[in-house]
């Protein structure tokens, strides 16, 4: 065929020979002629294009063992320095870990048109992908895709992303637009000491049905985290032990728009050694009917937390013969609350606590919109709940404490020149104490007499 007096090809046959400058494979640069049928077979693409994960023969048919297939696609990517392994709609079987490594991107053609399903027993205690390298991995990427189990996870390392391991630091990762379901864990950062997982994105992440914390982030160093429109969702009392997020040891933690639903266990958050912003959370229908000491929604211990705009609709409580809480902020935990909306729908508990502050910790409160049985706050002088809703209940003046009760305290640390504001004052009484002598309560003179 001839368009004007320039001859187009159009007859290309197999063994016709095409000039290609980089093997994106690892082949040195080249303009020697080769075979373009070579290409194919070999599954190469040109240099910045997605390695198809089917050049290399996985069949994505739910029945063929693909786990050999992918993981080639991932070794050449990284032998290549890196780029995209393509796994077109599909569902594709393995029946061991797929090892992520630097510089990889594991894509799909969407979280309901590729499907990565892990074979195995219950128990097997195996990943579907976890990071693979030596001392460390970075600038990795799984994104547009779902992993699940054949079998429901019911043994530790049953997760669906292993983000850290044994002496290895994970670094500059993202896993966006991801569901996981059946998993024991949806997203894992192993607590063992030597791992780390920090400088990463997890962004609109779902993790479905997890048998223990769908989001469990435990490394001994977790720095600058981000997790937006992530979402931990339980199939209800059908998973007892389903619970929500857990970080440890984070010192920069930020939260937007991540929400708990249909959990049974009892446990939305908990945050440890961490210092976290929590921006828009929600905890929507989870009915909390554990009967243990471990009945707490919201557990923030040795940590500094914020969370704005948080609400709560329509949850139960029910823990018949123990004590639940709401909030509990332990072991010299601060945490700023403003903007909270409450609706429980019922709570049945021994004592039930909606803030549970313990004295080597402090809580400040703001704007608590509160539609279900006000709980037990478990605070008395000296207060650890510093401030609800503009109720100013204790501040510090230059280095001094001011609180109020309706006499001098007998309990709790204080120092001399601390102040105590009496609520109950009358004729020849006194308008209030002071610390003369530090100790526990100290010693307390009164002043300023009121005349008779």
């Amino acid at each position: 065929m001839t368009r004007g007096r320039i001859p187009i090809k159009t007859d290309f046959a197999k063994t016709d020979l095409v000039h290609l400058k980089v093997d994106p494979y690892g082949g040195a640069p080249s303009s020697q002629a080769t075979p373009i049928s070579n290409y194919f077979k070999r599954g190469n693409v040109l240099q910045g294009l997605p390695y198809n994960v089917t050049h290399y023969g996985a069949a994505g048919d739910d029945t063929t063992d693909d786990t050999g297939a992918i993981q080639a696609a991932i070794d050449a990517v990284s032998a290549a320095g890196g780029g995209t392994v393509f796994l077109p709609p599909g569902t594709y079987k393995t029946t061991a870990t797929l090892g992520i490594k630097s510089g990889v991107t594991i894509k799909g053609a969407g979280k309901h048109g590729t499907i990565v399903k892990k074979y195995g027993a219950a128990d097997a205690g195996e990943p579907c992908i976890a990071v693979s390298g030596t001392t460390a991995v970075s600038w990795w990427k799984v994104i547009d895709i779902r992993l699940e189990f054949d079998t429901a996870q019911t043994a530790t390392g049953g997760c669906g992303i292993q983000v850290s391991s044994l002496n290895l630091m994970s670094a500059y990762a993202q896993i966006r637009n991801v569901q996981i379901a059946s998993s024991f864990n949806g997203i894992h950062s192993s607590g063992v000491a030597g791992t780390a997982f920090f400088m990463s994105r997890l962004e609109n992440v779902q993790v479905y049905g997890a048998y223990d914390w769908a989001f469990l982030i435990e490394s001994t160093l977790n720095t600058t985290l981000h997790l937006d429109t992530c979402y931990a969702v339980g199939p209800g009392s059908a998973i007892a032990t389903a619970k929500g997020f857990k970080f440890v040891s984070c010192p920069t933690l930020t939260m937007t728009n991540c929400a708990c639903d249909w959990l049974a266990k009892g446990q939305a958050l908990f945050i440890t050694s961490c210092n976290a912003t929590i921006i828009g959370f929600q905890q929507e229908e989870c009915d909390y009917t554990d009967d243990t000491a471990s009945n707490t929604m919201f557990w923030f211990v040795d940590s500094e937390v914020t969370m704005l705009n948080t609400r709560m609709y329509k949850s139960e409580v029910d823990c018949v013969g123990q004590d639940a809480y709401l909030f509990r902020v332990t072991d010299n935990a601060r945490l700023h609350i403003e903007n909270l909306s409450q609706n429980l729908l019922t709570e049945t508990a021994g004592t039930y606590y909606s803030i549970n502050c313990a004295t080597d910790s402090e809580v400040t409160v703001d704007n608590w919109l509160d539609t279900d049985p006000a709980g037990d706050t478990n605070d008395a002088s000296p207060y650890r709940i510093k401030r609800i809703n503009g109720n100013i209940r204790q501040f510090t003046l230059g280095t001094k404490k001011w609180s109020y009760g309706t006499a001098a305290p007998v309990a709790g640390d204080w120092v001399r020149g601390d102040v105590f504001i009496n609520t109950a004052p009358s004729a020849t009484g006194y308008i209030g104490w002071s610390c003369v002598t530090a100790g526990t309560p100290g010693t307390w003179k009164g002043f300023g007499v009121i005349q008779a």
